[in-house]
């Protein structure tokens, strides 16, 4: 592939918050694409290939079972139908190897160097919050199982910021099943709460909390029918829940979440953290397809839309500020 085709490649700013970026994108961003794009198209091609070979694969594997079924040769219970299903599963994740290669090198060489736009920032394949806060926050439901993956951290305006996605699991019987999966964020301030204020969905519609949870705390009444028909809010000291709850606030919260394809946040305020968790289905920070050239920037232009909502939360709350609320 002409090495011109890279070179030709610009990012233009579309949105205020992107201003400047280009220079990023032009310096660390564009030396990368060529040999990225080549990688891609080899993926591709070897994904491509696999797809061929997958399909008489699986459609093989049904016929056989169902012979072996109709004939009564394989009794109709939970090993067989769990090897069919193993044997499938198999199959696929054997088919789909190229796409998480590519994905996992997308990542690996384009988010750090677009995270230089925002400072002091960090990417990691595999790590996450520690379990602790998600425990303290009061917000996530009982779990057994936390996976985590495309963590960031850094310091914004002299505040710690780290998030990652997470999937969250709790065992039942036999069976496990997942109860959470979305994105976390958790703010370290430089000042503390004197209580706590939580924001979370309807209790009583999510089954996921128990009122010994919210020992300690009162509901708090908000003058915005709208939200309340949204979501509860409870706190330990009124007033700081009142201050804290804006109209502005409330405004980026609900940004926030059409980002995230209109799923509900929730959030909690205690110590000198600001914890939110955003339940949604979307992989985050993801590359484009792998069939879409990298050359496409739309991708990156989500990632900075997801940060600048994560900052303006920041300094709509002025988290930034040392002193009180």
């Amino acid at each position: 592939m002409p090495q011109t085709i890279s070179n030709n490649i610009i990012f233009t700013e579309k949105e205020p918050y992107e201003k400047g970026f280009s220079v990023i994108f032009d310096q660390y961003i564009k030396p990368k694409l060529q040999s990225l794009e080549e990688k891609r198209v080899e993926l591709e091609k070897k994904y491509t290939q696999r797809k061929i070979i997958s399909i008489p694969v699986i459609a093989g594997i049904t016929g056989v079972f169902g012979v072996l079924l109709a004939l009564g040769i394989l009794p109709i219970d939970r090993l067989p139908v769990f090897l069919y299903i193993l044997a499938i599963t198999g199959v696929l994740w054997w088919m789909r190897g190229p796409v998480r290669e590519y994905t996992r090198l997308a990542k690996e060489n384009i988010i750090p160097e677009v995270l230089r736009f925002f400072g002091d920032f960090v990417y990691s394949v595999d790590d996450g919050i520690e379990p602790q806060i998600l425990q303290q926050s009061r917000i996530m439901p009982t779990y057994d199982h936390y996976d985590h993956e495309d963590y960031l951290k850094g310091t914004y305006k002299n505040v710690f910021i780290e998030m990652n996605e997470a999937n969250l699991r709790v065992k039942r019987g036999k069976h496990t099943s997942t109860v959470f999966k979305g994105q976390l964020i958790h703010f370290v301030l430089n000042k503390k709460f004197t209580g706590q204020t939580i924001v979370t969905t309807d209790s009583g519609k999510l089954g996921n909390f128990l009122g010994s949870l919210f020992s300690g705390m009162k509901k708090v009444g908000l003058e915005d029918p709208k939200f309340e028909a949204m979501f509860e809010v409870r706190g330990t000291d009124q007033i700081e829940a009142r201050y804290l709850l804006t109209t502005a606030f409330m405004e980026r919260l609900i940004n926030l979440s059409e980002l995230y394809q209109n799923h509900k946040i929730q959030c909690s305020f205690f110590d000198n953290t600001l914890f939110i968790s955003i339940p949604s289905t979307l992989n985050l920070f993801e590359p484009g397809p792998i069939g879409v050239s990298v050359y496409d920037t739309d991708s990156i232009h989500t990632f900075l839309k997801q940060m600048h909502y994560v900052f303006d939360i920041a300094n709509q709350l002025k988290l930034t500020s040392t002193t009180g609320l």
